[in-house]
């Protein structure tokens, strides 16, 4: 019998029955799934609101603090009869689609707290009352209504209640009434007393006003009455609701009611007012508001939406299908509403913002409009106002954006309207936020507006901060940063949904092209520009080109270098590459050269500057300051070729102070008093040696010329003439042999004047021979003698005994021993001074250390008296040591001496020197600094090339040669040790200053090590130590990012939050937040880089569980702060279950005791049961964490483990509530049966499951004691042991029963369970506790892994598992196919094996088999039985074959010896042979077998391809000769298969598509087909770099490229352009047809002014338009054009389709003509459409093909009707309406009317303009600059966005070309002809327009299409397109074409004055220009004689519309 008839059977025959419905357990149910605290008023409250109730009353009456009843009143319309009938009804809700009940369960919500609730309404009274667990209810009449008109709500508490917390209960009434519709006041009564009342009331038209009086409850039982209201706004949206009938019905089912028509949404909010946004209003505003309050507070704003809840309206229901839709409809309107309330308060802001711009705007111009001058035109007052106003002329002062004492009131403001739509998380369900949100976003079409720092701006062109752009970034838009941090949330997220970005590089670019910036914002660009470079962004060097650094025109890609000011001083002129040092001493060296690229000021680029300055020449001080400079660097110059050429560079200037003035350097002489007094001796106020170096280096004179002396003496000028002598003669040996010829033989020397008077005679000169010496004898014969003025010394006495001495030196030699003599008698160089042999030398050289020379003259006797040549290196040594040199000069001669002499020092004598001080530095605490002291080698160094480096340090620098000799002595180069070992302490304050200065430079010297940065850079080294070192390491990162690990870095060097702490980078984090834990959070300032640092931004689970172990809290709201931040934090707390960390006080001290998680309580409502646990509450977001941890609220099991003594304390107690908590543990009969008996055995029970035995020896007793006291346990005691654990295995572990097995005989299986045999009886027991032997099914579920130590146990006792499972067939199958391991399938395939015939052989079918369980002769390789053979011979075509060992049991296992016909011709056809070898070894094999083959096989094969043939070595031949007979083939296999075809050529794209241009003449010989679409070729592909590359592509992929425009848009993939034909052919798609596009006109679509003035111009002229135009080249005629409408809308988008992509480009299209219905057209134009693109339209609209000229459209619709007249094209109906037609098309954002007299004064408004603009008044006219940067308004669509600079000029026009371009593209001699003709022709026009040729520039670009440009009022024309058109023409004279050219292009550029954009306004101003002044012109061209041929106006308008055309 089937189901069905079962059914009907019963049905139509059985007696029926009733399903009970257990109501109490319902009601229960229902009230459990409640969770709101207070839901009996919600739901009470919803009721009244649906019966049109105004007020409420809440009355609760007390007896002894405790509620025992509680009234509820509302005075709305009273119960009618169906509203009794529904009030007994369960789930029967309100049927009224306008009412909130819709489940019918609200009132039941009153049995929450009573039992008998009673109603009484309307007269009527209705009581409720239970029979069981049945309720029944009674109703009737009322005698006396004490009650009329209130519907009352009673109810008798089922037990006293606490007394709510009123200010709890007030909170939840304020919030709930805000949202109802009728209800206005709520009052609430304690005992008749009046605790709270609450009342609404509404204020036209959008504000509510709630006020509450609220009486607090205070402890002396006395009432304090306090009042305190709020204000709202309530914002109320209505809905039509349409839906399907199919969805409606199933509403109705669901809910029992139909869904509304029509419903409201509601949203209550506080509306934003500067005086309520203090945070004073927000602290002192009543308590009970907080909850409605949004901002500052971040509390909630409400959405009311009748929205579908679950039953217990608590939820939202997005269970239920149909219901989740119509509530995601209804969320989603939320969302739409929000987001037109948030566009609300943004444009209230914007307006506000713009108010304020505007009043300062019109202030502005109030105060700056220039006075009216008398020349002023006579134009209508209201027309003139306008252009004044829209057009200045004169230099406008800088409208100041006075916003700033508005800037806080306008951040509140945004902040406000902000905060309230931002939505947070919602719960339980994140799905009802996200809905909201979402469609709050995405709503309307455009971004949403914000505020920002220049005003109110779409999001995305608004950006978020950044800190380290903080100080340059002005103009562009940034989100203030009091809204960032007070909107944090609403920002994260629009930037993670890119709604809006960080601010990024090219807004920088953006901000540079807009302004200068000044010097302080310079250095905060600069540096974070390297902070930028540091993190691997690229080199940029747009940002170097558009920086400014103030009013400097100057871009810092100029700069090149910064200035040391060690070496140049900031008080000197600096080239204007140098980058300012008021910039540069804020960056360190290595920020400057390897951040900026930057290198230090090179002394010979400063020198090339510095020399060409006049000042050199004339002003002495300055040229010896600049001479310091050089003398002080040049030896530090280590380039030969700089040094020489700093010294080519000065040897010509004459900047030598001498005492004659400046003289070249060697005109000058170094001072030498002895000498000529005239002579001009170099005078310098501060001569140092290194000056004297410098002067000797270049050139100045050292020994006068001897020309000179001998001119001096032969002029008888004034000079000592005996003192001249004595220089000759101390310079004799260095003069010239000629020098010296001309001193004997030139009658140079005067004779003695006897006379001894005065003579005026010419002094008588003769040669020196003729001449005798002054001594009596000779002048007592009177011979001529020498002029001599001196005492003349014949030889003296000693000289004389010297003389004899050496006369008779054979005499003396033999007792002569110079080192014995001890007599000074040999005469010195030095006068007057003597030497004993021993004591002088002969090498002058010596004397720099004092040595004495023998005088020169005895120098060749020298030998003879015993001297030497030099001292010994021990008196060298001595002398040093003895007598140190004692200024810096002459120790550098001294060492540059001993440097010569150093090969005969020996190793002692350097020791000597180590130790010795003799080097002399200049003693610096000497008030002059002219002392010196001296210090020994060792201590110290030579100088570096960073001069401020050297103050730390003992410095010295004496040259090359003299440092290499105290290299010697031990001076050494400081090293990085001794930086590192460089201690200055902060009380030098001077070097401690300096040291700080160049701390950088130091650590670059130092190169520290990670570790030594992580030592320095934490305490305890001084602060500012720390901080740089800090900084060196930041800033050098990426030097350190490699070895850097910061989860291994075990110093705490990053400075944290709190002061002078410092933390690991593992201990520290971003977030303040986490400091509730006492972690340490990274300081401010670097929070920037803490990422790179491996700061994290929040403590991880390891960390915080840790500091929560170490530093539990220390008190309750210590604990619940940290619990509360803990509960962020979704990790897996439970592992703190057992860790004690909950502070709880100890009664019985004052401290507290810390709990584990799993020994707490959440408290529970009935407070008297909290006192039996340990309970906490730290408030609902701590409790959620601490629920994570562990705590829980008490369950019926702990209520069950509850024992009290009663000798406890809490005994009474405990007895009080038993009763309640038998409740919570709700027993079943039999428990609390036990629980009313006399326990029997309770020890035996408990003894197992509390003291279990703890080893075996024990286990046996205590089990073979309970086997004789089983009798006694009952079924629950067995069921209570097995899930306990006290059976001991293990050391320390116990197992329950269940999972225990008694031991079996095989004892190697054992190890597999964990077994117990405690003998027969105990194992009696403990089989009926629940341990067992192991079944087949334990031992089925054995694993072992390989790696466990059972694996060899496991497969020794493989065979024996198998055994006890007994695997059925395909089981076996499996184990032996399937598992992962080898040994197991082998194992489990050997007992298929040996158990086959016993077991399996009867089960065994074939070919029912589909398990791949045999193993094949090949490895690891398992087949089914029909696929593998035994024969060896078929594997040859891939068949497999089974293993040899099983070949005698293949046929057992169905396995076949050759596979069957079938399978040969389908491996064959399937896997053909792929190449001859294989192929023989194949076709031999089928050889065999083709006995079996049939007819249909030989014909199947027959048709089919598997015989190779090597296309390979065809393919490789010559293309060229591929064999004709094989192309055929080539050409199958592309379309048999075009992956080999590619795979056949190797990826040889080359190869590949030669065979394709060979075989596609074979196409034309096939029937042409198409490749499927799947089929590869290869096409072509752009890259970014516009190269094109070849890839392989599916033939659907490729499209014939034939439209060049989509192609740009897509690029896709495209076949070579020589195989296009082919490859359509082969099915390759039309590009062109592939591609639809739409043009969509953005909304509003409006009429303006615009587009009206429009629409009439072409209705007016449309006939004209069709004049001469055959009727069959018209696709619209004239009506069409008539009805046609136009409308201005904001822009238009073009979107692009191909395939499955689809791209949208708003771009600059402007026009667009659409139908909009069958009979209707409109004409589409932008604010910035120009009427070439509408001519272009209308030709494209009106004729089949565009052979229309487009210029004659926009003529006909520009050109006044007088000048078509003229032209000879005007319409005869047109003649009579002459007048009434506008002339000209006038700008859509004109607002005054342009008649003929408007535009006669019009024009003479531009006269008065243009002259006003370029006169020739100096002050007019604005200095143009010679280098033009890119503009910041590309205006002009042809205007050059690059940088050029000016060349030259020529006939006073400056000339220009682009950076790129050489001037000689412009400057060359072939240019200068055509250049003057074109200037001769700019200048004319320029004097028809009066137009100053000063404003006139020409420029050279052949790489751009830009005719001319007006650039700030200057104008720029471009040679190139004067050379192309009108140079050949125009050789003689200038013709008419290019006059008339270029006077367009003067139109054009000058119009640009107005209007920047082109569009209608910019052609009135052009074509007004033209007609302005065309007389003009005419009258230029007649006097200039310039003939034309036929000029009239149609010419000139066609040139006119060419150029504009073009432009």
């Amino acid at each position: 019998m089937s189901l069905d008839t079962f059914r009907n059977k019963i049905l139509s025959n059985s007696g029926e029955g009733r399903v009970q419905v257990n109501q109490r357990d319902l009601i229960d149910k229902i009230l459990a799934r409640y969770s709101c605290k207070f839901v009996i008023y919600r739901e009470l409250m919803q009721n009244s609101d649906d019966a049109e109730s105004s007020s409420v009353k809440i009355i609760f009456e007390t007896n002894g603090n405790k509620i025992t009843r509680i009234l509820f009143k509302n005075n709305g319309f009273a119960f009618r009869p169906e509203d009794w009938d529904r009030l007994v009804k369960i789930a029967e809700g309100n049927p009224d689609e306008q009412k909130i009940g819709a489940f019918g369960v609200g009132f039941y919500s009153l049995f929450a707290v009573t039992e008998n609730p009673f109603v009484s309404s309307g007269g009527q009274g209705m009581a409720f009352f239970w029979r069981g667990n049945q309720i029944f209810t009674k109703q009737g009449p009322m005698d006396d209504d004490d009650d009329k008109g209130w519907t009352t709500f009673l109810m008798d508490t089922r037990e006293p209640l606490e007394i709510p917390n009123i200010e709890e209960l007030t909170k939840f009434l304020v919030n709930s009434l805000g949202f109802t519709d009728n209800l206005k006041e709520i009052s609430m009564y304690i005992d008749n007393i009046l605790i709270t009342k609450v009342s609404k009331k509404m204020q036209d038209p959008e504000s509510i006003n709630i006020t509450s009086v609220n009486i607090k409850h205070l402890r002396s039982d006395v009432y304090k009455t306090e009042e305190a209201s709020v204000i709202f706004r309530i914002a109320k949206g209505s809905l039509n609701i349409k839906i399907s009938k199919e969805f409606s019905a199933k509403m109705e089912r669901i809910t029992k009611k139909n869904p509304p028509n029509n419903t409201s949404i509601q949203m209550i909010f506080t509306e934003f007012d500067e005086r309520n946004t203090s945070k004073d209003y927000y602290k002192n505003i009543s308590p009970i508001f907080k909850d409605l309050i949004s901002y500052p507070e971040q509390g909630k704003i409400y959405i009311a939406a009748r929205v579908i809840p679950t039953m217990e309206r608590e939820l939202v229901d997005f269970a239920e299908e149909t219901l989740a839709e119509y509530n995601n409809e209804m969320l989603c309107l939320a969302g739409t509403l929000s987001r037109i309330l948030y566009e609300y308060e943004m444009t209230r802001i914007s307006n506000f913002y713009n108010e304020i711009i505007s009043s300062d705007i019109e202030n502005n111009e109030e105060t700056k409009r220039p006075e009216k001058h008398a020349s002023e035109p006579k134009m209508k007052k209201s027309l003139y106002k306008w252009l004044i106003k829209r057009f200045k002329f004169n230099n406008r002062t800088p409208i100041v954006q006075s916003i700033s004492p508005y800037r806080k009131l306008l951040e509140k403001w945004s902040t406000h309207a902000i905060a309230h739509f931002t939505y947070n998380t919602s719960t339980p369900n994140v799905q009802v936020y996200k809905m909201a949100e979402t469609q709050f976003f995405d709503c309307l079409k455009k971004n949403m507006h914000i505020l920002s720092t220049n005003g109110v701006h779409p999001i995305t062109n608004v950006r978020l901060p950044n800190p380290e752009m903080a100080g340059f970034i002005k103009t562009v838009p940034l989100i203030p940063k009091n809204l960032l941090e007070q909107c944090e949330p609403f920002f994260n997220k629009a930037k993670g949904t890119k709604l809006i970005v960080e601010l990024g590089f090219e807004d920088v670019l953006v901000e540079l092209k807009s302004r200068a910036l000044s010097e302080e914002e310079i250095i905060k660009l600069l540096k974070w520009w390297i902070s930028y470079l540091s993190k691997g962004n690229k080199h940029d060097m747009r940002l170097l080109n558009f920086t400014r650094i103030s009013d400097n025109p100057q871009t810092l890609n100029r700069i090149k270098f910064y200035l040391n000011p060690d070496k140049i001083p900031l008080d000197i002129d600096i080239p204007f590459e140098v980058i300012p040092y008021i910039i540069s001493k804020h960056f360190n060296h290595q920020e400057l050269t390897n951040g900026l690229k930057w290198t230090e000021l090179p002394l010979v680029y400063w020198a090339k500057f510095i020399v060409e300055k006049p000042e050199l020449e004339t002003d002495p001080k300055f040229a010896e300051k600049v001479l310091h400079i050089l003398a002080k660097n040049i030896d530090n110059v280590y380039l030969l070729n700089d040094k020489e050429a700093i010294r080519k560079l000065f040897i010509k200037k004459r900047c030598i102070p001498t005492k004659f003035g400046m003289k070249l350097p060697n005109e000058s002489y170094f001072r030498n008093d002895y000498i000529f007094p005239n002579l001009p001796t170099i005078k310098f106020h501060n001569f140092t040696s290194s000056i004297r170096l410098l002067m000797e280096y270049f050139g100045v004179r050292k020994v006068v010329e001897l020309k000179l002396i001998l001119k001096q003496l032969v002029n008888q000028e004034d000079c000592d003439f005996v003192r001249v002598v004595k220089y000759l003669a101390s310079i004799y040996d260095e003069l010239k042999d000629d020098e010296k010829n001309i001193l004997k033989n030139e009658p140079i020397w005067p004779k003695e004047n006897l006379l001894g008077s005065q003579t005026t005679k010419k002094i008588q000169r003769f040669v020196a021979r003729d001449l005798y010496v002054p001594i009596r004898s000779l002048h007592e014969l009177g011979l001529t003698i020498i002029n001599w003025n001196a005492e003349w010394s014949n030889s003296s006495k000693e000289e004389l005994a010297l003389k004899y001495f050496i006369d008779n030196f054979d005499k003396y030699s033999v007792n002569y021993k110079p080192e014995e003599i001890n007599i000074a008698f040999l005469p010195c160089s030095k006068s007057n001074t003597y030497a004993k042999p021993s004591e002088c030398f002969i090498n002058d050289r010596c004397r720099v250390m004092n040595f004495k020379t023998i005088r020169e003259d005895l120098r060749s006797k020298a030998e003879i008296f015993g001297i030497r040549q030099y001292p010994y290196h021990e008196e060298l040594v001595k002398k040093l040591t003895e007598n140190p040199p004692q200024d810096g000069y002459v120790a550098m001669k001294v060492f540059e001496y001993l440097y010569s002499r150093q090969h005969d020092f020996t190793d002692s004598d350097w020791n000597i020197l180590n130790n010795s001080e003799f080097v002399p530095i200049k003693n610096e605490n000497e008030s002059n600094g002219s002392t010196y002291k001296h210090i020994k080698p060792r201590d110290c160094f030579f100088k570096l090339k960073e001069e401020n480096l050297n103050d730390f340090f003992l410095c010295v620098d004496f040259g090359t040669k003299a440092n290499e000799f105290l290299a010697k002595c031990g001076v050494k180069k400081i090293t990085s040790n001794d930086f590192d070992n460089l201690e200055i302490h902060p009380s030098h304050n001077k070097l401690w200053n300096l040291y700080l200065k160049n701390y950088f430079h130091i650590l670059e010297k130092i190169n520290p090590d990670l570790e030594t940065i992580f030592k320095r850079a934490a305490p305890p080294t001084y602060p500012q130590i720390r901080e740089l070192f800090l900084k060196y390491f930041i800033d050098n990162f990426k030097k350190y990012s490699e070895c850097y690990n910061p989860e291994t870095v075990d110093i705490a060097f990053l400075p944290c939050s709190n002061s002078n702490g410092y933390a690991r980078p593992s201990d520290c984090f971003i977030n303040d937040e986490c400091t509730i834990m006492n972690l340490q959070t990274i300081r401010k300032d670097l929070r920037s880089k803490a990422e790179k640092l491996g700061v994290r931004q929040i403590p991880d689970y390891k960390k915080l569980k840790e500091k929560l172990i170490e530093n539990p809290p220390q008190n309750k709201n210590e604990a619940k702060k940290v619990f509360e931040y803990l509960n962020r934090f979704n990790y897996n707390w439970s592992s703190l279950i057992n860790i004690q960390f909950i502070p709880i006080q100890d009664e019985s001290k004052l401290n507290n005791k810390y709990f584990k998680p799993s020994d707490c309580f959440f408290k529970l409502k009935e407070e008297s049961l909290n006192e039996f646990f340990l309970c906490v509450d730290f408030g609902t977001k701590a409790n959620e964490f601490l629920a994570k941890c562990g705590v829980r609220e008490p369950t019926l099991y702990d209520f069950a483990k509850i024992s009290v003594d009663p000798s406890h304390e809490l005994w009474k107690l405990y007895l009080d509530n038993y009763l309640k908590i038998l409740t919570k543990i709700n027993p079943n009969l039999e428990t609390i049966l036990n629980l009313a008996a006399n326990p029997i055995y309770p020890k035996i029970r408990e003894m197992l499951t509390e003291n279990p035995p703890k080893n075996l020896n024990v286990a046996k007793e205590v089990f073979d004691y309970l086997y004789t006291q089983q009798e006694s346990f009952t079924d629950s005691d067995w069921k209570k042991l097995e899930d306990f654990e006290f059976i001991p295995i293990q050391p320390n572990k116990l197992f329950k029963p269940r999972d225990c097995f008694l031991k079996i005989k095989e004892e190697s299986l054992n190890n597999f369970f964990p077994c117990v045999d405690f003998g027969t009886k105990a194992n009696e027991f403990l089989a009926k506790c629940g341990v067992k032997k192991p079944s087949s099914y334990d031992f089925s579920k054995i694993s072992v892994d390989p790696s466990h130590k059972l694996w060899n146990l496991y497969l020794e006792n493989y065979l024996k598992i198998l055994t006890k499972i007994n695997p059925n067939l395909e089981t076996i199958l499996n184990l032996a196919a399937k598992s992962n391991y080898p040994e197991i399938r082998e194992l489990a395939f050997k007992y298929f094996v040996d158990n086959f015939y016993s077991k399996y052989s009867k089960f065994y079918k074939p070919e029912e088999i589909d398990v791949a369980f045999l193993p094949c002769s090949n490895s690891n390789s398992y087949a089914k039985h029909s696929e593998c053979f035994i024969n060896d011979e078929c594997k040859i075509m891939g068949f497999k074959i089974i293993r040899e060992d099983l070949s005698s049991k293949a046929g057992d296992f169905g396995v076949r010896q050759n596979p069957n016909r079938e399978k040969l011709i389908k491996m064959l056809i399937e896997n053909p042979p792929k190449n001859k070898n294989k192929a023989k070894e194949v076709f031999e094999y089928l050889n065999t077998q083709q006995e079996s083959f049939t007819d249909s096989d030989w014909k199947k094969l027959k048709d089919n391809e598997f015989i190779p043939i090597n296309y390979e070595s065809q393919s490789n031949k010559n293309i060229n000769e591929l064999d004709d007979l094989f192309k055929p083939h080539i050409y199958r296999l592309l379309f048999k298969s075009s992956h080999e075809l590619w795979n056949l050529c190797k990826n040889d794209t080359k190869k590949y598509l030669h065979i394709l241009e060979k075989i596609t003449d074979i196409n034309n010989k096939f029937p042409e087909k198409n490749l499927n679409k799947d089929d590869v070729l290869i096409a072509i592909k752009t890259d970014s770099k516009g190269n094109d590359c070849y890839f392989l592509a599916t033939v659907k992929e490729i499209y014939i490229n034939d439209d060049k425009v989509n192609h740009k848009i897509f690029n896709p993939f495209t076949p070579p352009e020589n195989l296009r034909d082919f490859y359509k052919k082969l099915g390759c798609k039309s590009l062109h047809e592939s591609v639809t596009k739409s043009v969509v006109p953005h909304d509003p679509i409006q009429k303006t002014k615009y587009s009206r003035q429009l629409q009439r111009i072409i209705r007016e002229r449309a006939s004209l338009l069709y004049l001469n135009n055959s009727e069959e080249h018209i696709r619209k005629d004239e009506k069409w054009l008539q009805k046609l409408k136009v409308r201005e809308i904001e822009y238009m988008e073009t979107s692009y389709k191909l395939g499955s992509i689809t791209k949208n480009e708003r771009n600059d299209i402007t026009t667009n003509i659409s139908q909009k219905n069958t009979i209707s057209w409109i004409l589409y134009v932008t604010p910035n459409s120009n009427l070439i693109d509408i001519s272009q339209q209308l030709v494209n609209h009106i004729f089949t093909s565009h052979y229309q000229n487009t210029s004659y459209f926009n003529t006909i619709l520009t050109a006044p009707l007088s000048n078509l007249k003229d032209m000879g094209i005007i319409h005869p109906k047109l003649q009579n309406d002459q007048q009434s037609t506008s002339n000209t098309f006038p700008s859509q954002h004109n607002d005054v009317d342009i008649s003929s007299e408007n535009t006669r004064n019009l024009r003479n408004f531009l006269q008065v303009a243009i002259k006003s603009y370029y006169s020739n008044s100096e002050s007019n006219i604005n200095s143009i600059k010679t280098c033009i940067y890119e503009s910041k308004v590309n205006y002009c669509e042809t205007m050059p966005g690059y940088s050029m600079h000016c060349v030259g000029n020529l006939q006073k026009i400056e000339l220009y070309v682009p950076t790129d371009v050489d001037q000689s593209e412009i400057l060359s001699q072939s240019r200068i002809v055509p250049l003057s003709k074109f200037i001769y022709i700019l200048k004319d026009l320029a004097n028809v327009f009066e137009v100053t040729p000063k404003v006139i520039h020409i420029f050279y670009d052949n790489s751009k299409n830009s005719i001319a440009f007006n650039r700030d009022g200057a104008l720029f024309f471009n040679l190139k397109f004067y050379l192309e058109l009108h140079e050949q023409t125009c050789k003689n004279k200038p013709t008419i074409d290019a006059m008339t050219y270029w006077f367009t292009i003067y139109c054009h550029v000058l119009a640009h004055n107005f209007i920047q954009l082109h569009n209608p306004e910019f052609e009135y101003y052009y074509s007004s220009f033209a007609q302005a002044y065309m007389p003009d012109f005419i009258e230029l061209t007649k006097k200039r004689e310039i003939k034309s041929k036929t000029f009239n106006i149609e010419i000139f308008w066609k040139n006119f519309n060419r150029i504009l055309n073009r432009n």
